[in-house]
Protein backbone atom coordinates (compact mmCIF):
# COMPACT_ATOMS: atom_id res chain seq x y z
CA UNK A 1 0.00 0.00 0.00
CA UNK A 2 1.51 3.38 -0.74
CA UNK A 3 0.91 7.04 1.31
CA UNK A 4 1.60 10.34 0.60
CA UNK A 5 3.62 12.80 2.26
CA UNK A 6 2.35 15.75 3.25
CA UNK A 7 3.40 18.74 1.22
CA UNK A 8 5.89 20.70 3.77
CA UNK A 9 6.85 17.67 6.24
CA UNK A 10 9.71 18.81 8.31
CA UNK A 11 12.21 16.25 7.22
CA UNK A 12 11.52 14.05 4.32
CA UNK A 13 12.91 10.61 5.57
CA UNK A 14 12.10 8.92 1.52
CA UNK A 15 14.40 11.80 -0.34
CA UNK A 16 16.86 9.17 -1.18
CA UNK A 17 14.81 7.16 -3.31
CA UNK A 18 12.57 3.90 -3.20
CA UNK A 19 13.53 1.17 -1.62
CA UNK A 20 12.25 -2.34 -0.39
CA UNK A 21 13.63 -4.78 2.56
CA UNK A 22 13.68 -7.99 1.30
CA UNK A 23 13.20 -10.71 3.65
CA UNK A 24 12.81 -14.61 3.17
CA UNK A 25 12.62 -17.68 5.70
CA UNK A 26 15.47 -18.98 4.54
CA UNK A 27 17.78 -16.48 3.39
CA UNK A 28 19.37 -13.32 5.02
CA UNK A 29 17.76 -9.84 4.56
CA UNK A 30 18.75 -7.50 2.24
CA UNK A 31 17.73 -4.35 0.62
CA UNK A 32 16.78 -3.07 -2.56
CA UNK A 33 17.43 1.05 -2.86
CA UNK A 34 16.93 2.55 -6.55
CA UNK A 35 18.09 5.84 -7.42
CA UNK A 36 18.18 8.01 -10.60
CA UNK A 37 21.10 5.81 -12.37
CA UNK A 38 21.09 2.48 -10.95
CA UNK A 39 20.27 0.20 -8.00
CA UNK A 40 21.63 -0.99 -5.41
CA UNK A 41 21.86 -4.08 -2.96
CA UNK A 42 22.91 -3.45 0.64
CA UNK A 43 23.60 -6.65 2.84
CA UNK A 44 25.38 -5.12 5.92
CA UNK A 45 23.36 -5.26 8.89
CA UNK A 46 24.16 -1.69 9.90
CA UNK A 47 22.50 -0.60 6.12
CA UNK A 48 19.64 -2.74 6.89
CA UNK A 49 18.83 -1.26 10.01
CA UNK A 50 19.54 2.25 8.31
CA UNK A 51 16.82 1.64 5.74
CA UNK A 52 14.28 0.68 8.76
CA UNK A 53 14.79 3.48 10.40
CA UNK A 54 14.30 5.56 7.36
CA UNK A 55 10.86 3.39 6.69
CA UNK A 56 9.81 4.03 10.28
CA UNK A 57 10.52 7.98 9.74
CA UNK A 58 8.45 7.78 6.60
CA UNK A 59 5.57 5.88 7.91
CA UNK A 60 5.53 8.69 10.52
CA UNK A 61 5.64 11.47 8.24
CA UNK A 62 3.17 9.97 5.87
CA UNK A 63 -0.51 10.83 6.14
CA UNK A 64 -2.71 7.94 6.56
CA UNK A 65 -4.28 5.55 4.11
CA UNK A 66 -7.86 7.45 4.21
CA UNK A 67 -6.28 10.99 3.48
CA UNK A 68 -4.21 9.22 0.80
CA UNK A 69 -6.77 8.59 -1.36
CA UNK A 70 -9.24 11.19 -0.58
CA UNK A 71 -5.94 13.49 -2.25
CA UNK A 72 -5.81 11.47 -5.02
CA UNK A 73 -9.65 11.92 -5.94
CA UNK A 74 -9.09 15.33 -5.29
CA UNK A 75 -6.05 15.91 -7.56
CA UNK A 76 -7.88 13.96 -10.33
CA UNK A 77 -11.18 15.66 -9.63
CA UNK A 78 -8.62 19.08 -10.47
CA UNK A 79 -7.36 17.02 -13.59
CA UNK A 80 -10.80 16.07 -15.02
CA UNK A 81 -11.38 20.19 -14.40
CA UNK A 82 -9.31 21.55 -16.52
Amino acid sequence: MSTLVGEHPPRHAGNSGPRRIITAADEPEVVYMESAEEGRIITDSAGIFRSRLLFTALQGAARDPQETLQAIRDEMRKIDDE
